[in-house]
């Protein structure tokens, strides 16, 4: 039974056809793991500059609201040493940022 030549150079090609096809997809889908790595590890720290971000904010907004505690405490021993107690008004003007004016709506 002799092997047809043609056949053979067929069967050869087709062979080289599939590995190379078979090393693209490989390298294709290592590229895209690597990809999706990064991608992953991106994110993963964008989430931790996230949460820092938050924690410092809280903190900050801690620090506030007891700086103007103690502020509002201050206040009130000073007018119950002066004897009057100054207008609401007043506390809620310099509870406010000096830079914007007493007028505006910000």
């Amino acid at each position: 039974m002799a092997l047809d030549p043609q056949l053979v150079i067929w069967l050869f090609f087709s062979l080289v056809a599939v590995v190379i096809l078979t090393r693209m997809m490989d390298e294709r889908r290592v590229k895209l793991g690597r990809i999706l790595q990064a991608y992953v590890q991106e994110r993963v720290q964008w989430a931790k500059k996230r949460a820092k971000a938050t924690r410092l904010a809280q903190q900050l907004a801690q620090k506030r609201a007891i700086e103007e505690a103690d502020k509002a405490i201050a206040m009130q021993a000073s007018a119950a040493v002066g004897g009057t107690m100054p207008p609401p008004s007043a506390t809620s003007v310099e509870s406010r940022d000096a830079s914007v004016p007493v007028g505006s709506s910000t």
